[in-house]
């Protein structure tokens, strides 16, 4: 039990927290002309999904420390307001994390506690300046552009080359990390998402992967989602694997925190989860 706790603080962690490694993919030495890769883009950004809201149950498995734990729950995003990621063992949710536009919300109902800090506390995402919009990118298996909302209007930001069977599209003017788009070239569907950093001294990497593409509301969406995080000494898997997706309304966005829970410190659980 205290594994899955730990899994589940980490796996809120990776889903916010990035440093990467070199990039494993050669890139072609030419570049295709700006209005190809901005007509390339706009192909790509015609499957996302164009409903406000994606519900599914969930079967998450993570693996960490030599460990491995799977546990089912259910996942619940509303377009532009709120993600919601419920784990449970025997029927008991055990924890839940909720991602909203400004703080992050984690509950360990284990331990009875809870974390809830704004996005401005949290000191790796302004390090990799990963905000909310691009959290929900990487869950519904989009592109995004750190601080951006609008992707579409900045494709002109992007560099393309080909890598096989797929398309790279990568984010060539920011400053300290490295951001890649791996896209099947034919049917335009994320294959995966990699987070490095340009300093090559630096050690860690984080790798999204997309499977297994179902038809939601007209649109293709992964019924499987690989997250993969390397760095600060510890390397972690989780697989999200969905099902009974659905484009469901009416659930209460916002999760009530009994007044019995305590509030604690992100930064000192994570600490402890280190140490241990």
């Amino acid at each position: 039990m205290r594994f899955f706790i730990k899994g589940l603080i980490l796996l809120s962690l990776l889903l916010v927290f990035s440093c990467g490694t070199t990039r494993k993919l050669k890139k072609d030495d030419s570049q295709a002309v700006s209005s190809a890769v901005v007509d390339y883009g706009r192909k790509v950004m015609k499957n996302v999904q164009t409903e406000q809201s994606v519900t599914a149950k969930v079967r998450v498995k993570a693996m960490a420390d030599g460990k491995d734990v799977t546990v089912n729950g259910s996942l619940r995003m509303m377009r532009d307001d709120v993600i919601q990621l419920s784990l449970s063992m025997l029927g008991f949710e055990l924890g839940r994390m909720e991602f909203l536009r400004d703080e992050v919300l984690i509950i360990d109902r284990f331990h009875k506690q809870y974390v809830r800090v704004p996005y401005s506390d949290v000191d790796f995402l302004n390090k990799t300046n990963i905000d909310f919009n691009a959290l929900q990118a990487i869950f519904w298996g989009e592109l995004f552009i750190p601080g951006m909302s609008d992707v579409v209007s900045q494709l002109n930001r992007f560099s393309m080359s080909s890598s096989g069977e797929h398309t790279l599209l990568t984010l060539k003017d920011e400053p300290r990390l490295e951001y890649d788009f791996l896209v099947n070239t034919a049917t335009a569907l994320l294959d995966r998402t990699m987070i490095s950093p340009k300093d090559l001294t630096q050690t860690g990497e984080f790798v999204c992967r997309y499977s297994d593409y179902t038809k939601l509301s007209g649109k293709q969406f992964p019924k499987e989602i690989e997250l993969n995080f390397t760095g600060e000494g510890t390397k972690m898997q989780l697989i999200l694997s969905l099902s009974d997706l659905n484009n469901k309304t009416g659930w209460p966005t916002r999760t009530e925190v009994s007044s019995k829970y305590k509030q604690v410190d992100a930064k000192g659980i994570l600490r402890k989860l280190i140490a241990q």
